[in-house]
């Protein structure tokens, strides 16, 4: 058991560190240029922006409406008709002002919540299409060096046929192994060129050439904290929380036009031909006398139950992404720190074996046989740091890490 919790401990703090300072031209500049050239987010923003927009005017009081009439032909003997005032005020019922803000507040909620959203799978994408090309380089890198390698085979076989020491056979068997070096070369370098291409359609730009080394950010802390942590930032569950506002005002507002309520005022006068006036007073009253709004009350009702429901779902699926993307991390670093140390152990063999053959003038081909062996391991280890940051990125996508606009907006009832 304590051997558990050391382990437990080592993954924690890796989890909460950096992989190394970024590039002022790398990964975040990358992602910051796929945010602000994505057409789609910009649509998104704008609509959130015009919903916003009208949240000030909603619930507002009417305007008083103000009617002024003249009398043809003239009741008194002045040459003049007579005018007639009226001041008619809509009444406005208790509490329907506020049901109508919080609608319009829910609403444009949800939708930059949406955007947020999108914001975060976008910015995941393009950290995967990064890692993507930047694992790509390195293969690449490896490839140039075993192709290398084959030319020299190739030349150090050619003289021992010469000494007598090889035959027609081993000058066939080097051909081949160099004609499938250059093939696995041309076959890497495709697949770089389109994992590039995916990069920049994302961005928007060229990405740099070469990339810089890939550092993805996240937060310290154990699965516990990470999942309240992505409870806090996922722009779904912010969503979620804002529909249920705009369905309870609805609901709401659904339920007080069953109640009876003074729907306007009327004031009018007129001057009458004594030089008096003629006062007036009217009152508009709503009563229901048939409740044809039964059927949008119990929707409302279901609409808030339905998204209750939603919001537990849409919890415990948080949590099931943030607990797999975890373990995915912590069984990657595991991966990876069990091989490194396994591996440089045999890289320091194999250079104490380099070194041996070359005091003893040994046979050249083992020495590339040596070299490849180890450029095999540094090949796993550049594929195990590579799954380490891809399980980073999964688990930075999980908690929501990027549904930027910050989300110290996010919106709680």
């Amino acid at each position: 058991m304590p051997i558990i919790r050391i382990a437990l401990v080592l993954i924690l703090v890796v989890v909460g560190s950096e992989a190394g300072e970024a590039a002022p031209d790398g990964l975040d500049a990358c992602v910051q240029s796929a945010l602000a050239a994505s057409p789609e987010l910009k649509h998104l923003d704008q609509a959130a922006a015009s919903a916003a927009a009208v949240v000030i005017d909603a619930g507002a009081w009417s305007n008083p409406e103000l009617r002024l009439g003249r009398q043809f032909p003239a009741r008194t003997k002045a040459d003049d008709p007579l005018v007639e005032t009226a001041v008619r005020w809509w009444m406005p019922r208790p509490g329907a002002g506020a049901d109508e803000r919080a609608i319009a507040t829910g609403d444009s909620e949800e939708l930059r919540q949406r955007a947020a959203k999108a914001r975060n799978d976008l910015a995941a994408r393009v950290r995967d299409a990064y890692l993507a090309a930047a694992q790509q380089s390195r293969l690449i890198t490896r490839q140039e060096s075993a192709l290398a390698r084959e030319k020299q085979r190739t030349a150090i076989v050619e003289q021992l046929i010469t000494l007598g020491r090889r035959t027609a056979v081993d000058r066939t068997d080097c051909a081949l192994r160099r004609l499938a070096a250059e093939a696995e070369l041309d076959r890497q370098r495709r697949v770089q060129d389109a994992a590039v291409a995916e990069l920049r359609t994302l961005v928007g730009r060229p990405p740099p050439r070469p990339l810089p080394p890939p550092a993805i950010a996240l937060p310290a802390g154990d699965l516990t904290q990470l999942r309240t942590v992505a409870h806090a930032c996922r722009a779904e569950l912010a969503g979620a929380h804002a529909a249920l506002v705009t369905a309870q005002a609805q609901r709401a507002l659904a339920a007080r036009r069953a109640d009876p309520w003074l729907t306007f005022t009327e004031v009018g006068w007129s001057p009458l031909g004594d030089g008096g006036n003629d006062f007036s007073v009217r009152l508009g009253v709503e009563l229901t006398i048939l409740d044809r709004h039964i059927g949008v009350r119990r929707a409302g009702e279901i609409a808030v139950e339905e998204i209750l429901v939603g919001i537990k779902l849409a919890s415990a699926r948080i949590d099931a992404e943030v607990e797999a993307a975890w373990q995915a991390l912590v069984a990657a670093q595991t991966a990876e720190v069990a091989y490194r140390a396994r591996g440089d152990g045999l890289v320091a063999d194999i250079a104490g074996i380099k070194a041996g053959l070359a005091a003893q003038d040994g046979d050249p081909l083992a020495v590339l046989a040596l070299e490849a062996g180890r450029d095999d391991i540094e090949r796993t280890r550049a594929s195990l740091s590579s799954e380490v940051l891809r399980a980073r990125n999964a688990l930075r996508s999980a908690l929501g890490l990027d549904s930027a606009p910050p989300v110290e907006g996010a919106f709680r009832p």
